[in-house]
Parts: C-alpha cells; structure tokens; sequence
C-alpha cells in the first residue's frame, strides 16, 4: 500500500472534528462529529486490510453517495466472504472495526499484540517504509 493524496490531509495536534477523507474509510466517531485523533487512521488501515483480504470494504461496497455509506458504517454489522475461513483474521477486524471507539483495538500497541500478528516483523515493515519514503 502507497500512500499517494495529501490532498485531504490535516494537520492536528490532539483531537479534531473535521469530516474529512474518503467515506469508506472513515471511522464512526469521525462521521459523527464527536471529535477524534489519530485512532481514525487505524481504523481506516483496517478497513484497508478487510479489503485486501475479502475483496471489497466492509461498510457501504454497494453505495456511491456518501450518506448511504456513511450510514452503514454507523448500522451495519460487519460479515465476512464465505472463502474467508481465518477465524484469527475475522476476530482481529471485528475488533479493529468495533463502532465504539473505547471498545475497538485502537492503539499500534493493542493492534500488535493482536493473536493476528504473532510473527510479523514490525521492525522490517518500518525499515522499508523508511527506505521507501521520497521526501
């Protein structure tokens, strides 16, 4: 995955309630208005791994206006492809992607230590992304 659009990119500090960003991606907290941090890219790179793994996003695949999408985000339960048979990966997404941000696996230290994860090289996927980096 590249990051490749700044374009909707905010600079913050701590919290923020700007709606702002792709609607698929966007976390519920974030939809709402309640104000949010920096959790929201974690969901949103978990909405990014659903999608790698499943073949489409969880929340909204069949909508293009915002507002549906935005609605199932907030209602809709999360499901799984029939073909996907990892019961690890299906319990790290329901958490990653918990509508209630005191509930949901939000931080990179919860994320990693996420039974998922056992045996992932967090140092190498680091070291690539520094040497990958065009500044």
């Amino acid at each position: 995955m590249k990051i490749i659009d700044f374009g909707t990119a905010k600079e913050i500090e701590d919290r923020t309630t700007t709606i702002i960003g792709t609607p698929h991606y966007m976390a519920p907290e974030a939809i709402l208005g309640e104000g949010y941090g920096f959790s929201v890219d974690n969901w949103s790179i978990a909405v990014c791994m659903y999608e790698f793994i499943c073949g489409a996003v969880p929340y909204g695949e069949a909508h293009e206006d915002p507002m549906d999408i935005y609605t199932a985000i907030i209602n809709d339960e999360i499901k799984f492809p029939a073909f996907v048979k990892d019961n690890v990966f299906k319990h790290c997404m329901k958490s990653m992607l918990k509508k209630h941000l005191v509930s949901r696996l939000c931080t990179m230290e919860q994320i990693r230590s996420h039974p998922w994860f056992n045996g992932f090289d967090w140092v190498k996927i680091t070291y690539l992304f520094l040497i990958c980096r065009k500044d």
